[in-house]
């Protein structure tokens, strides 16, 4: 399934390479491993048992630059007359359940929504002087860090270019 070699998105430890794939001892069990390096954390390291489908199942082969621009090019949702994303959950205890779950299904087009909806929200408050949550500006937080260490790696740009990047093909797709 995996390379050594091959950089993967792993969870919140964002993009990384396999370092190792084989054995290892752990307490006196031997079990196989992937050994991941995370690249925002040289000094890091990963161990997922092989053995393991639902830690083996967070390894997630990065996207291609084609199927980036396809996620983007496919979130021409329009905005309902307020401004705000289809995609926006009213209900604050909803919101948060469904938002953790996105984030944690690794779903990249349903990351990209929520990012978008989060966004539109934040800006519809702000022309009333009001701020986001403090669990939608962390829901944020995190869903950016997620795309934005992929993204900057398949585009070979800083993060903090990524969000420039999504904005320029989102431009002219809010309805």
């Amino acid at each position: 399934m995996f390379a050594v070699g091959d950089n993967v998105l792993y969870g919140t430890d964002g993009v990384c390479t396999i370092a190792e794939h084989g054995m290892r001892n752990f307490f006196g069990n031997v079990r196989e491993y992937y050994v991941l390096k995370p690249n925002a954390h040289p000094d890091g390291v990963v161990y997922v048992p092989a053995d393991n489908p639902v830690l083996v199942e967070r390894m997630r082969r990065l996207l291609t630059k084609e199927e980036i621009d396809g996620i983007l090019a496919e979130c021409t949702v329009t905005d309902d007359e307020n401004g705000e994303s289809p995609d926006w959950i009213a209900d604050d205890g909803e919101r948060k359940h469904t938002y953790d779950a996105i984030l944690q299904s690794g779903d990249r087009q349903r990351i990209f929504r929520m990012i978008r909806a989060l966004y539109l929200h934040r800006e519809h408050i702000a022309k009333r002087g009001k701020k986001l949550h403090i669990a939608d500006e962390r829901l944020l937080r995190d869903a950016e860090g997620q795309m934005n260490a992929e993204l900057a790696h398949v585009l070979s740009i800083a993060p903090e270019e990524v969000p420039a990047y999504v904005a320029k093909r989102l431009d002219g797709k809010r309805g």
